[in-house]
């Protein structure tokens, strides 16, 4: 009987502390990489906790070795192809990879500048990806991806 408990303590434990991230899975029995890596699409955006309209593509794609590439297309016809770097910080709890960012300038020219988005992953299914961060100007940022 005794070890019975045992057992079922150990159980308990190890499908508790299996939820990684704040939105979870629960439990998963694919690593972190695996379900990483993939295409995944803009779904939503937030930026200080308002929704902002996706009139835009954006897709991340995540492979083997750190290899990151993304693809992005607005709707005026700009397009744009950027490749980098990924990998899992502070216990696997956050991500590093760089992003793009897109502006009008003072003289109505559209300008992109490339950053590091350290993020905090909210979500990592097969299906879904929701990560946190913070921009340049310091405004939180809230994106929800889905797998392509």
């Amino acid at each position: 009987m005794k070890s019975f408990n045992t057992i079922v303590i150990l159980c308990f434990l190890l499908v508790f502390s299996a939820c990684k991230y704040d939105e979870g899975p629960l439990i998963s029995f694919r690593s972190r990489d695996k379900r990483l890596m993939r295409t995944w699409q803009i779904e939503s955006k937030k930026i200080n906790g308002v929704n902002q309209p996706i009139d835009y593509i954006e897709e991340l794609t995540f492979a083997k070795f750190g290899r990151f590439d993304a693809y992005y297309k607005d709707g005026s016809g700009y397009e744009t192809n950027y490749s980098g770097g990924w990998n899992f910080l502070n216990n696997d709890n956050d991500i590093s990879y760089n992003k793009t960012r897109y502006y009008i300038d003072s003289a109505g020219l559209q300008q992109q500048q490339v950053f590091q988005v350290i993020g905090e992953i909210k979500r990592l299914t097969q299906k879904d990806y929701h990560v946190e961060y913070y921009d340049l100007d310091n405004n939180k940022i809230q994106e929800e991806y889905r797998a392509k």
